[in-house]
C-alpha cells in the first residue's frame, strides 16, 4: 500500500467517525473468515459498522478528535466497530456474538464521550434497545393522562347511560299492564 492509498484510508475512517458515533475497540485473534463475515453480517444488522483497521493508521485517523482517548487500547490484531446510533443494539450483537467465539474480545468503547472498560460495555449490552427504552419511557408518560382522562370522562359516560335507559323505558309498549285489566 502506498503513502496515497494509506491518506486515503485514514480519511475514509476519520469521516465515518466523525461525529464521534459510539466507538468499540475489539482485540481480534483467531477468528476465521467465516467467523468474521458472520459477525459484520451481525454487525450490519444492528445499523453499525464493523472494520479491521491497522493501529497506526487508526492512530493518524483518531488523532486530534475526541475520539483520541481509545489510542492507548489500540495494540495487537485490531478491530473497530461503529454505530450511527444505537449503541446498546451494536454492544448486544457483539456480546451475543463474543459469547460463542473466543476469538473476539471487547478492549475499550466510548459513548457520548465516556471512556467504557469491558464490564461497562457488558452492562450496556443488557440494556433493551433503544426503540423499547422509548416506548417505556411513552407508556410511563402516557399512563396518568390517559387515567385522568378516564376519569373526567365517567361522568359523561354513567349520564349518557343513564338517558339511554330511560329512553328505553319510555319507548317500551306497557303491554304487560294492559293486559291484566
Amino acid at each position: 500500500m502506498n503513502k496515497q492509498e494509506k491518506s486515503q484510508e485514514i480519511e475514509a475512517l476519520r469521516q465515518a467517525l466523525e461525529g464521534t458515533p459510539p466507538v468499540f475497540v475489539l482485540g481480534q485473534i483467531g477468528l476465521t473468515v467465516g467467523q468474521s463475515s458472520a459477525l459484520r453480517k451481525k454487525v450490519r444488522a444492528t445499523g453499525s459498522r464493523y472494520k479491521v483497521v491497522k493501529n497506526r493508521m487508526a492512530l493518524r485517523a483518531l488523532k486530534d478528535t475526541p475520539l483520541e482517548a481509545l489510542a492507548p487500547h489500540l495494540k495487537g490484531p485490531t478491530a473497530i466497530a461503529w454505530s450511527a446510533k444505537d449503541a446498546a443494539g451494536l454492544a448486544k450483537a457483539l456480546d451475543e456474538f463474543m459469547k460463542d467465539h473466543q476469538g473476539l474480545s471487547l478492549k475499550a468503547g466510548l459513548v457520548d464521550g465516556r471512556l467504557l472498560d469491558p464490564q461497562a460495555l457488558k452492562a450496556l449490552a443488557m440494556l433493551p434497545s433503544r426503540e423499547v427504552l422509548v416506548g417505556r419511557l411513552l407508556g410511563t408518560l402516557n399512563g396518568p393522562l390517559i387515567r385522568l382522562l378516564r376519569v373526567m370522562s365517567e361522568p359523561a359516560r354513567t349520564l349518557v347511560a343513564t338517558l339511554d335507559q330511560i329512553a328505553k323505558q319510555k319507548e317500551a309498549p306497557p303491554a304487560a299492564a294492559g293486559a291484566d285489566a
